[in-house]
């Protein structure tokens, strides 16, 4: 069995996915989203104060959520035969 074909990975990508989806509800619906800075620091982004790059982050968080996601099915199914 090859790594890609194990249903360990795709259980991993799901949980990639949901915890990314989770983050971006959460940042939308609280209107503020963390983003990190330089070394161990993290920087708060705004919805109202920096809206350019509070929507830049969420769409990046939006994409990271849905290749994780994506990956994981086809790992899934990928498994499965």
């Amino acid at each position: 069995m090859l790594i890609w074909e194990s249903p360990m990975l795709a259980m991993l990508f799901l949980a990639t996915g949901a915890l990314c989806f989770w983050m971006v509800l959460r940042a939308f619906t609280s209107g503020e989203l963390k983003g990190r800075g330089w070394g161990f620091s993290y920087r708060i982004y705004h919805r109202d104060r920096e809206p350019f790059f509070y929507w830049l982050m969420l769409s990046c968080w939006v994409v990271c959520a849905l290749w994780a996601t994506v990956f994981g099915v086809l790992a899934a199914l990928k498994s499965l035969r």
